[in-house]
This record gives C-alpha cells, structure tokens and sequence, in this order.
C-alpha cells in the first residue's frame, strides 16, 4: 500500500506558466504620425504665409516706387503755362517791362538771378501757341520741362537810314527745370531756347561749387577767344554744322543772335579745360537780351580746341 507521503513525493510538479502581454504600439505610431502631419501642415502653412506676406509687402514697395516715379504732368502744366505767358511775353514800354520782372521773380527759386531777365527791348514779343513736349527727372530730383513755343517779334531795322517795320514768327523749344517742395514748384534755373531739331544735352539744375584750380596756361588768351567764337557759332549756325567744334552738335540755328559773354571762368580739370560762362543772346527784332548759362569741356590737340561736352546750367 502506498502511503501518501510517497504519494506526494512521486506527484509531477506543474510548471506555472508565466503569460506574457504584448504591448499594443499601434495607438502610439498612429498618435506620432498624426503629430508629424500635423507639424508639417503647419510649417507650410506659415511658409505659405511669409511668402504672401513678403509678396504683398514688396508689391506694396513696387505701388510706392512706381507712385514716386508717376510725374504729375497736369500739376505742372498748370504751374508753368502762366510762367511761360510771362516770360514769352515782352515789351519794349518800359513800365510793361518792369511789371514782367516783379511777375517773373515770384516763380524763381532763391538762387535764380531775376536780373538775368531784365531787358532793354526797343520791340515787341508775343507769344503765339505753346505746347508741352515732355517733362522728366533730372539726376538732381528736379523735373525737365520742353514746351514748343510759336513766337512773334516785332521791331524796326535800319535799311538805307530808314527806319523799316520787321516781323518775324519763329518756332522754338523752352526748356525750364522745376524744383518742387510739398507739392509745390519752383523754376530753379534760367529757362533757355533752343532749336526745335537740336539735340538737347544733358541737364544738371543743382548748384555745386567747383572745387578745381584755374586755368594757368599759357594758351589762356586762346582758349577764351575760343570760347567767345565758339558761341557766336553757336548762335548763327545750323546744328549739324557745329559737328567741327562739338562732339554732340546743338545750336540755335539763329534763332537768337550772340551778343556778349558776360562772365568766363577757365579751370584746370584732368588734361582738359573747363570753362564756366555765361552768355547774353539777343533777339536781333526786338533787342529782347537772354542770359543763359553754360559749362563747356574744353580739349587742346595741337592746338585745335574741340568741346568734348556742353551742360546747360
């Protein structure tokens, strides 16, 4: 008889089982690649909104400087048209002539000379029609402005100790450079004629002071009688006559006669000469004088003076 004990003793162990639980990962991974979509949603949303941002801002920038460029031709046509009425305009009664420079002086900038316009006329000017051709910038901020003007002149001539009545209608463009301020204007430097087919040179408005040193060389009697005849060229040539004497051709084609040179300052710049004159025209009808003034570049080639450039200042 087997006894309990030994029962027990021959009784197989059962082995527990240890059960072991998988984690489930899938709710994670699905949480993380939501968060990335997500992340990456966002990101290019905020690109996408910088960039439109930045494109509407530099629109903005391109609206403004397109605006700063925009000229405001009615405003000026409106400025210049009574300018033009009076400076076109002239008389040879005295007291006429003196209310024409009070008129003028109020357009003038305050480094204009309103003496420049004071004149002795012994005629009559009258403007006939005027046109505006083009009005621009100038690398100073100030605006260029052309008018065609048709214009009659009135005197008497001496013809075998007669006195003979002469009429003359001429064609000619004005050139007149406006300063503005706060939307105002003023005429920052004397107004000048010139042949309709001439071709114009660049303009520069802004006063500067020439920091260069005189001109000391012994050609300096020649290279003012240059100056004095390269003028009266000038004034009584045609414009493509003047291709021997000027690497860009211009002139008045008679339409005003020299009269004097007022005042001639010859410096030293490089190898070449500068001359800085101011010139008196007249209008050989009326005796109506205008002063303009003028920066010529002046070279030497064995002595044969050739003006490299002409600014009208």
């Amino acid at each position: 008889m087997v006894s309990i004990k030994d029962k027990i003793k021959n009784a197989k162990k059962v082995e527990k089982t240890k059960l072991r639980y998988e984690k489930d990962t899938r709710k994670r991974t699905v949480f993380i690649t939501y968060s990335i979509l997500c992340l990456t949603l966002m990101a290019s949303f905020m690109s996408l909104f910088v960039s439109m941002s930045n494109n509407a801002t530099e629109t903005t920038q391109q609206k403004q400087e397109v605006k700063q460029d925009v000229i405001n031709v009615a405003s000026i046509k409106n400025y210049t048209d009574p300018f033009i009425n009076e400076y076109m305009n002239v008389s040879q009664d005295r007291e006429k002539q003196d209310g024409r420079l009070e008129l003028l002086q109020a357009f003038l900038a305050d480094n204009v000379d309103s003496n420049a316009f004071d004149t002795s006329a012994t005629g009559d000017q009258t403007l006939n029609s005027k046109a505006l051709v083009s009005a621009t910038k100038n690398k100073a901020g100030n605006y260029n402005v052309v008018y065609r003007v048709n214009f009659t002149s009135a005197g008497k001539t001496q013809q075998n100790g007669k006195e003979i009545p002469v009429t003359k209608k001429q064609d000619a463009d004005l050139h007149i450079e406006l300063a503005e301020k706060d939307g105002k204007y003023a005429v920052a430097s004397l107004p000048y004629l010139t042949a309709v087919a001439s071709s114009q040179a660049s303009i520069k408005g802004e006063n500067r002071t020439i920091e260069l040193d005189a001109y000391d060389k012994s050609d300096e009697k020649e290279m003012e009688a240059f100056v004095t005849e390269f003028f009266q060229k000038y004034a009584s040539s045609k414009t493509e006559d003047m291709a021997y004497m000027m690497a860009e051709p211009e002139s008045l084609n008679g339409l005003l006669s020299y009269s004097k040179i007022v005042e001639c300052d010859l410096y030293k710049q490089k190898s070449d000469c500068l001359a800085a004159v101011e010139v008196e025209f007249v209008d050989p009808t009326t005796n109506i004088t205008t002063t303009e003034n003028f920066e010529l570049t002046i070279t030497d080639s064995n002595n044969h003076y050739f003006v490299e450039k002409l600014e009208h200042k």
